[in-house]
């Protein structure tokens, strides 16, 4: 249904879907498709090119139903008597349902991608970088800048900011769901490590705690610094100790962080499963090597080292060396 969307350039404005939805559909229980075609072109002919995306548009959201040319209301999903026509709009019903449907269609990352969606700490306010989206949705992006869901600001280019009445539709119907995608793209598994404790030693636990609190004061102001968090604690074979941001503007978790630590010479132990989903995760993924010794010093930082699967593994900078090996019977 999403690419029979995709295909109209207009989806209709704001006035004209509330004139479909609030004034034509309630006309009569079912309507031939023509005849809605023909009284939009003498009532209302500015909706006439607009008129199919628009039917479409509410066929996606599955308002109405569609059958043998002929379409009526689906009141199981949207009752004009339960909505006000003037504020539809303002309220979260519309945007709960299509940015679900969105995700179900796998296709809610393209308008919001982890590259395009941003916050403005000094505006409270999510933005989005026009350059991140794709073409083939920009009738869906002027649809949300119709309704007043997304607005520009002439005086900065490229930001289509998200309206501050849907700060926290936003968050729950996009971003929690897109992080929790994220997290699950490089995971081995969801089995919980029950007895984390008992099995890592009292050092490595240290750097890991120290780590945290060093990334809580480096973003010092997020919007979702609570999202800072161990991983390691209830993940097994995640691959890495704990998720953060890159940035004071990044809202998905984009930064994977695997704690080593050391006393004198620098030097650590990397799983097979680490290595793997440091590959896997390029620039997303992070070594951040700890020495034990100057942890309580206020000024220390860690050495991090960005993409180590490259800067490590594949450099001739670091010495490798096989601890065991294992050892599989032929037939």
């Amino acid at each position: 249904m999403l690419e029979d969307l995709l295909k109209h350039r207009l989806l209709g404005t704001k006035d004209e879907i509330t004139f479909i939805l609030f004034e034509v559909l309630p006309l009569s229980e079912s309507q031939a498709i023509n005849k809605i075609k023909k009284y939009v072109k003498s009532n209302r002919f500015s909706i006439y090119n607009s008129i199919e995306g628009i039917l479409e548009l509410l066929d996606f959201v599955s308002f109405v139903k569609i059958k043998n040319e002929r379409i009526s209301l689906d009141f199981n999903h949207f009752d004009p008597n339960l909505h006000n026509k003037k504020l539809y709009f303002e309220t979260d019903h519309f945007y709960n349902i299509f940015f679900q449907r969105l995700f179900n269609e796998g296709a809610i990352s393209k308008l919001f991608s982890n590259d395009g969606l941003k916050f403005n700490v000094e505006r409270n306010q999510y933005y989005v970088l026009d350059n991140e989206i794709s073409i083939k949705y920009f009738s869906i992006r002027n649809l949300l800048i119709s309704t007043s869901f997304f607005y520009r600001d002439s005086r900065i280019k490229n930001h289509i900011w998200v309206n501050k009445f849907f700060n926290s539709l936003l968050n729950t119907s996009v971003i929690q769901r897109l992080n929790l995608i994220e997290r699950r793209k490089s995971k081995l598994s969801l089995k919980r490590l029950k007895h984390l404790l008992k099995q890592k030693e009292e050092a490595g636990k240290r750097a890991e705690l120290f780590v945290l609190e060093f990334e809580n004061n480096r973003l010092c102001g997020h919007p979702n610094v609570e999202q800072i968090q161990l991983v390691s604690e209830n993940e097994t074979d995640a691959g890495y100790d704990l998720i953060s941001f890159n940035d004071i503007d990044s809202i998905f978790n984009n930064r994977f962080i695997e704690v080593k630590s050391y006393e004198e010479d620098v030097k650590f132990y990397w799983s097979k499963n680490e290595i793997r989903v440091a590959k896997d995760l390029g620039d997303k993924y992070f070594l951040y090597l700890v020495n034990r010794s100057k942890m309580h010093e206020k000024s220390y930082k860690p050495q991090i080292l960005r993409n180590p699967f490259h800067k490590v593994f594949n450099s001739d900078l670091w010495r490798k060396e096989a601890e065991s090996w294992k050892f599989t019977l032929v037939d």
